[in-house]
């Protein structure tokens, strides 16, 4: 007598919910690594005089850990929606996301909020804030990796949620707090900063609105995260937030550091200034700043004409070096 053939597991009524956001979490992922690698590709062109401790080497750690970060999702995608497609059992292991999303997540974001930490001690000279800022940062990156060995040890995805509130409480809420006192203290110090000349406030002015637009992005993806973990139990929302999320860190990262490039040709087109947390150059007061540009006139000697009519723009990578001069002297090294 033949044998009978298995029937095939009931596919369970909330399919689309454990499914889908898993789906979308990593066409997100790779959107989010693609604008990655484009702004750190500009900051290696851009700014070759940074500090290599810790400027560029934080850069080159983080885009080497999103590359890996990126890849492991992609592999527990494959096993999903691929190799696994069907198998409810599949679905309902923890694979590699222990590692790639709680552990890499917070370890990447403790790295990058040290950073912001040094910044504000670059810029306050004193050490509590940036000292109580970086426990902060330390005790989530700490939550984020307790999450992610204990989800190991329960290796049953349903369960998590279940099983594993504590840690992720705990390392989501500190990301949070965090965010929210780097941009606080950020907005501070360089408002407190500003000088009288117009190239350097407009620059500080621009700092403080990035500082203060991907601080409230990171910080409320956290929120929305932790939101939909505990409130969800049955879902998975929680996984779409959680898989960009250090994403959005090492952009927002990129970003201020990419601040300084200016598109000539563009709208707020004046003299740069540069910051000298991130650069060895080293800055001089000066009442006059003159900016050359090889093959091209200064601003200055162009007609009304010329000045105002349109003209393709072209994007310069600006770098500047200071002498002590009675008038200090400014270059741009510009890059097409």
């Amino acid at each position: 007598m033949p044998a009978t053939p298995l029937a095939p597991k009931a596919i369970p009524p909330n399919n689309v919910q454990l499914t889908g956001p898993l789906y979308l979490g990593d066409i997100f992922n790779w959107a989010l690594f693609g604008v990655l690698s484009v702004q750190t590709y500009i900051y290696f062109l851009a700014f070759p005089n940074d500090r290599v401790i810790p400027t560029k080497a934080i850069v080159f750690l983080i885009f080497v850990s999103e590359l890996v970060q990126t890849v492991v999702t992609t592999r527990d995608g494959s096993n999903i929606f691929g190799y696994g497609w069907g198998d409810l059992g599949t679905l309902n292991l923890v694979g590699l996301q222990w590692f790639s999303v709680p552990l890499m997540t917070g370890t990447i974001s403790a790295v990058i909020q040290l950073f912001y930490a040094w910044r504000i001690w670059i810029l306050s000279h004193q050490p509590y804030i940036p000292v109580f800022i970086s426990l902060v940062a330390l005790l989530q990156g700490g939550a984020g990796i307790w999450s992610g060995i204990n989800a190991k040890l329960i290796g049953i995805f349903s369960q998590i949620q279940l099983r594993n509130g504590t840690p992720t409480i705990v390392w989501l809420s500190g990301t949070a707090v965090c965010d929210a006192l780097i941009a606080f203290c950020m907005i501070y110090y360089l408002s407190k900063s500003r000088t009288g000349f117009r190239a350097t406030n407009e620059l500080l002015v621009k700092l403080i609105r990035i500082t203060v637009e991907t601080g409230l992005i990171t910080a409320t993806v956290a929120v929305v995260d932790l939101i939909m973990f505990l409130a969800f139990e049955k879902a998975n929302y929680h996984a779409v937030p959680a898989m960009v999320l250090s994403k959005l860190y090492s952009n927002s990262l990129l970003v201020l550091l990419n601040a300084r490039v200016r598109i000539v040709g563009g709208r707020n087109v004046g003299t740069a200034t540069i910051d000298d947390t991130l650069s060895w150059a080293q800055s001089a007061p000066s009442h006059h700043q003159v900016v050359f540009r090889s093959g091209a006139r200064p601003l200055s000697r162009l007609s009304h004409y010329e000045r105002t009519t349109s003209h393709p723009f072209n994007i310069e990578i600006i770098q500047e070096t200071s002498t002590n001069f009675t008038d200090s002297s400014t270059q741009k090294l510009s890059s097409v």
